[in-house]
């Protein structure tokens, strides 16, 4: 099951990435943050975080264990998703593609994808560390805590 919902954020990162600009589907981040919620619900390395969480410790250790589960959940998501963002870099920065205006466009287009890709993670991360403490029945309020950052 998590290889499957490892594969579904991969299919979406590749389907926004697409070269053929009228084959693009935005990546659904709602069922990708909710696949990678499954995912770090699975992983043992989360599941001290979220007792230190459940234990009400003070606001401050509760921040750092936050902090703590943000690195985690992003560190989850490039780990699901480094291979397959590696691989549309290479393609688009392909140095032995015969049509030279394509290969200009996409060279040109690669530093733009990396850093939508750092974007994008950092938005389902954080919409993925919601839903964990919801799921897990963690009542912090991250607003108020100022964590979010």
């Amino acid at each position: 099951m998590i290889e499957a919902m490892e594969q579904q954020i991969i299919n979406g990162v590749r389907r926004q990435y697409l070269k053929n600009e009228n084959l693009r589907q935005a990546i659904d981040i709602e069922r990708a943050s909710e696949c990678l919620r499954v995912i770090c619900s699975s992983r043992s390395s989360f599941h001290s975080i979220f007792s230190k969480l459940k234990d009400k410790k003070s606001e401050s250790d509760n921040m750092r264990a936050i902090e703590t589960l943000k690195v985690h959940i992003e560190n989850t998501y490039k780990w699901v998703t480094n291979e397959c963002v590696q691989e549309i870099i290479r393609s688009y920065e392909d140095p032995t593609m015969k049509d030279s205006k394509k290969k200009e466009e996409y060279i040109l287009k690669a530093p733009i994808i990396k850093e939508e890709v750092q974007v994008l993670s950092k938005k389902i991360s954080l919409i993925t560390l919601k839903k964990l403490l919801i799921f897990h029945g963690i009542d912090i309020d991250l607003e108020r805590s100022n964590s979010l950052g």
